[in-house]
């Protein structure tokens, strides 16, 4: 796998809801805030660290991004292209289960994060 790292200013937007999902990311430095377009403005889904990845979900199901990734303070990722994460989820399917089991987790705080939006302006 090669090794590409691009850094981000704070208030960057990394990529955009809607955008093609070409590559995912690792954080190595800072931290990336996930945001999701609503009727009344961002709503802020997540924040992710060091260690942490973005850019799956277009990357596992070839859509376009589901979110907005943004550098909450200067952030600097490592970039793999979706064939390279096909290729090493091909010869390490562990790294697959893993992805799952971290998107399970996430998908479940999303949930609950948007049940208490609702709750809130219901």
């Amino acid at each position: 796998m090669s090794e590409t790292h691009i850094s981000f200013e704070a208030g960057e937007v990394i990529f955009s809801e809607g955008d093609a999902g070409d590559s995912m990311y690792v954080v190595t430095e800072g931290l990336v805030e996930i945001q999701k377009h609503t009727s009344s403005g961002p709503l802020l889904l997540s924040k992710l660290g060091p260690g942490e990845f973005i850019g799956e979900m277009a990357v596992i199901d070839k859509t376009r991004r589901s979110a907005t990734a943004v550098a909450a303070e200067p952030t600097t990722l490592l970039v793999y292209p979706a064939q390279e994460i096909e290729q090493l989820i091909a010869n390490h399917p562990s790294v697959g289960v893993r992805m799952i089991e971290l998107l399970a987790i996430r998908l479940r705080k999303t949930n609950e994060k948007l049940k208490r939006e609702v709750e809130r302006g219901a």
